[in-house]
């Protein structure tokens, strides 16, 4: 589900709601968070996508399987923090703290005794459950002297292809797997994931540090610990390079059924910007007359007080939004230039029509299509 007001009203506090959904086509793992606001920074979890009974993974099946999930740590309610960015028009204040799973590791003051632990068996393959549910920070991630072989993104399989460093959006997921080394190593690993960030703009330029460490038949454990080494948070070079890797298995059993038929073609652009201060007010954005606002072709969304597709389907949506969503963006700027490289934003709820939708049984339904920022 797409946030609140767009799909459906918020759940209230102390009532329930259960989704049925069907999954169809994906294998893996997928993340499942709260998504009013800012809740979903400590509301989240993985969604875990076996294959059907009988049937095996596209690789040799892993000795084990761990979730490993990155998020972040406030040490204010995040709720205010995104309130007061808001209400200034600058941008959000900055996490205080990655975490891995929960844990944000001894490279921060005051946190060596929590540290997530990995704990292997050599001559083992892991399948690690990459999950990044941080905010809004892609992440690097590496484990010092191991080599990582990406099997999966986002729920679906790729051609494996191996890594020392991985690169990781938020609310993307990737698997990998993690082969140990033959015998007992005199030494633990990190395990390192911090920011990549091209942009302008404050952003928590820190690092969080798991521990590989292997069950040493030994009472000795104090090894040497390795670190990785990380790219530098602006390497835009090695991302483009990362992200050129992905291929789908496009095999007999896990085609690519890529549509050949191109009926209606949409230009997204989307990005950081900024919209001018209410009247008669100052903002705290590049300057004082402006504050930064996302957008997709000009257009940031202004969250409605009804939910867009509740009140389309019960005939509800007369001053809810309108559907004169633009195709391309209204006023053009350049696309590929550092943000905030668009100052025409305007601010509105609005979506645009799809006239048909075929189902499989052969029935159509006209839904509508909204596009929140």
């Amino acid at each position: 589900m797409v946030p609140a007001y767009v799909t459906q009203c918020p759940i209230q506090t102390g009532q329930a709601y259960t989704y049925n959904f069907t999954i169809t086509g994906q294998r893996g793992t997928l993340l499942w968070h709260a998504h009013f606001s800012w809740l979903r920074s400590s509301l989240y979890g993985p969604i875990i996508i076996l294959p059907k009974l009988n049937e095996s993974y596209p690789f040799k099946k892993p000795y084990k399987e761990i979730p490993i999930l990155f998020g972040e740590w406030f040490n204010v309610d995040p709720e205010a923090v995104i309130a007061q960015a808001l209400q200034t028009g600058a941008g959000p204040n900055v996490s205080d703290a990655y975490t891995i799973n929960g844990l944000p590791g001894p490279l921060y003051n005051c946190s060596a005794k929590d540290t997530y632990k990995l704990k292997v068996k050599p001559g083992k393959t892991y399948l690690l459950r990459l999950i990044n549910a941080a905010l809004n920070d892609e992440l690097f991630f590496s484990i010092a002297n191991h080599t990582l072989t990406v099997v999966e993104g986002d729920a679906v399989y790729v051609k494996p292809f191996d890594v020392d460093t991985l690169l990781i959006s938020p609310g993307q997921t990737t698997n990998v797997l993690l082969k140990t080394k033959p015998h007992f190593p005199n030494a633990t690993f990190f395990m390192l994931a911090g920011p990549y960030f091209s942009g302008q703009g404050t952003f928590d330029n820190s690092t969080t540090a798991g521990v590989l460490v292997y069950k040493h038949p030994s009472s000795n454990n104090h090894f040497p610990s390795l670190k990785p080494t990380l790219p530098p948070f602006n390497a835009t070079a090695f991302v483009a390079n990362f992200t050129m890797k992905f291929r789908s298995l496009a095999n007999a059993k896990f085609p690519a059924n890529v549509p050949q038929t191109v009926d209606r073609r949409f230009f997204f652009t989307v990005g950081l910007g900024t919209s001018p201060c209410p009247k008669n007010t100052t903002c705290q954005g590049p300057n004082n007359n402006t504050k930064f606002s996302a957008s997709i072709n000009n257009v940031s969304f202004v969250l409605p007080s009804l939910a867009l597709l509740q009140s389309y389907f019960f005939g509800q949506s007369n001053g809810v939004f309108t559907s004169d969503f633009p195709q391309n963006p209204a006023t053009p700027f350049n696309y590929t230039g550092a943000p905030p490289n668009n100052t025409m934003e305007h601010g509105r709820s609005s979506c645009w029509w799809l006239d048909r939708y075929s189902l499989p049984s052969g029935q159509s339904r006209g839904v509508v299509y909204a596009l929140p920022s």
